[in-house]
């Protein structure tokens, strides 16, 4: 997948190269791209999820409640909404709105650069909540707090809190894995495909199909027995 990905950039230099006449041919032009199979299951299982969950909750001594809260909240955020790791930390107290019950997620923050809207999940809602109170007293505008001063939470910190988890249940928590646990459980449980594309902000639908490598094999046959003969077109 590395050198699918350098190789379309290459593609696209020369071709910026040929079109004012810098170069006669495109050298990529007649090399053929590598094909890719994406076998991986990136999503966590339930297993593991609720491990991640425990670990947080019970088994590591944090600082002070509101780094616990605060952690916690976070990781049930991407578990629920799937964003990425840039919107995440560019996350605004005005950005979430309890009441409504909607995420903005800023264009500027996006890697589409496009702003989408995310509806909260109602279960989300009490951790949110929860974290909310528990920071009210700070002056940042920044949603996610460090637990050192009243300062955004940096990526420094975020890899920091990923590091301790991955060292204390023995799973691999890398901050993506989150969103393809959001994007393969939203689809498992509401097979909204066009959903699920506007909710991970994708520029092509392709791009949201990969992200449902992790689907397991049962739910194909849970999706096969619904199938009908008396529902043929």
């Amino acid at each position: 997948s590395s050198i699918l990905a350098v190789r379309s950039k290459l593609n696209g230099f020369f071709n910026w190269l040929l079109e004012r006449q810098h170069i006669e041919i495109n050298p990529f032009s007649k090399i053929p791209y590598p094909q890719v199979s994406y076998t991986d299951r990136r999503a966590f299982s339930s297993k593991e999820f609720e491990t991640i969950c425990h670990a947080v909750n019970t088994k590591i001594s944090w600082a002070t409640l509101l780094i616990k809260k605060r952690n916690i909240a976070l990781i049930m955020f991407l578990a629920l909404t799937g964003v990425r790791k840039e919107e995440l930390l560019g996350m605004f107290i005005s950005d979430i709105d309890i009441e409504r019950k909607f995420i903005t997620v800023r264009a500027e923050t996006s890697k589409s650069k496009r702003t989408r809207i995310i509806p909260i999940n109602s279960q989300l809602i009490l951790y949110l909540a929860d974290y909310l109170d528990c920071r009210k007293n700070l002056n940042t505008v920044s949603f996610w707090v460090s637990g050192t001063c009243d300062r955004p939470f940096t990526e420094h910190g975020t890899k920091h809190l990923i590091n301790l988890l991955t060292r204390i249940t023995k799973i691999n928590c890398h901050l993506h894995r989150f969103r393809h646990t959001f994007a393969t459980n939203y689809y498992k449980q509401t097979h909204d495909l066009v959903g699920l594309h506007k909710l991970l902000g994708h520029r092509t639908m392709k791009m949201t199909l990969s992200y449902l490598r992790s689907l397991p094999d049962e739910h194909l046959v849970e999706q096969m027995q619904r199938m009908t003969i008396d529902e043929f077109i």
